[in-house]
């Protein structure tokens, strides 16, 4: 159980992180446009 919770939080971390990058990707589109 425990380790499965652990799984979902790293997968939840990653999801996190794709997030950011998307966004701060928009953010230095959008500049340079």
């Amino acid at each position: 159980m425990i380790e499965k919770l652990e799984e979902k939080k790293i997968q939840v971390g990653l999801d996190i992180d794709v997030q950011k990058l998307e966004a701060e990707k928009m953010r230095k589109g959008k500049k340079q446009g």
